[in-house]
């Protein structure tokens, strides 16, 4: 007998970014961001203190082993604001000073996994957007202590949400000039001013280079740079890879095509438009 999967609306996991969080020794509690995983969205409770504020985050920390599904929590009317202890439906999933394994299945989709990890503490991963809850079949989140799992910007590690089924290809903007599977890194711009020397794995973005340019190691072996339209150019946020790529000389490298919109707007530093990068350190 086959049985159809449970379907439900929740934040958007392909819309990341980072959340500075507030320096007040005191903040309100409807403000707090806790290490570990937290649910943030608008209480509706006209009278709720939180209002002033426009956003109630609800803090769930630290499993016990299990994982967490959101969607359950919500619908036993557990994720509660703290200023009036009104339920509320999240806009975001903020991680704080944790690793986290999170394995979803979009409606219609194939079953995927999205790692990360993060140690900053005035600072978030942010996932989710304002008016952009997508469907899933289903969605569980793992959270333990920072470097537990790896993160997905690793050189290492391919991001998954690069690999979204093609049913939801409709999520995209259209362009009618769509990339190939292999472009010449000379013809993709960078969108930062400057990049750092090591990859967030710890490799060096120069041996990279070097050991792509004897040959010692494949571009195939790399995961594939993210490449989007921007006034008539293909740029990418995976500067260090573009960099080592340019820097070895090669002509054809994989991509994957995303949108602009998924980009954390503050990577966008450049002042020569994409052309040239500094390498700090």
């Amino acid at each position: 007998m086959n049985r159809s999967p449970v379907c439900f609306s929740a934040p958007d996991l392909r819309a990341k970014s980072k959340r500075e969080l507030t320096t007040d020794p005191n903040p309100p509690p409807w403000s707090c961001v806790s290490p570990g995983v937290n649910y943030m969205g608008r209480c509706g409770r006209k009278l709720c203190p939180s209002q002033k504020h426009g956003l109630t985050v609800f803090q769930v920390g630290f499993g016990d082993g299990s994982p967490f599904r959101p969607n359950e929590q919500q619908c036993w009317g557990e994720i509660r604001c703290h200023g009036c202890k009104s339920t509320f439906e999240p806009e975001f999933y903020l991680f704080n000073q944790c690793s986290a394994k999170i394995n979803f299945c979009f409606e219609r989709g194939t079953p995927d996994q999205l790692l990360l990890s993060t140690d900053a503490e005035l600072e978030a991963q942010q996932f989710g957007k304002w008016g952009r809850r997508v469907v899933y079949s289903m969605l569980s989140i793992e959270v333990e202590r920072p470097g537990y799992f790896p993160d997905v910007d690793s050189l290492d590690k391919v991001n998954i949400l690069d690999s979204i089924n093609p049913a939801f290809q409709f999520m995209k903007p259209i362009d009618a000039q769509k990339p190939p599977g292999h472009m010449n890194p000379q013809d993709i711009f960078y969108i930062q001013d400057s990049i750092a020397s090591r990859f967030q794995c710890g490799r060096s973005v120069r041996d990279t280079m070097q050991r792509l340019m004897t040959g010692t190691l494949s571009p195939s072996q790399i995961p594939a740079i993210r490449v989007f339209k921007m006034k008539g150019k293909w740029h990418t946020e995976d500067n260090r890879r573009l960099w080592a790529f340019k820097e070895a000389g090669l002509t054809s490298v994989p991509v994957k095509e995303t949108s602009e919109s998924y980009v954390d707007s503050r990577k966008f530093t450049t002042m020569n438009g994409g052309v040239r990068v500094r390498m700090r350190g």
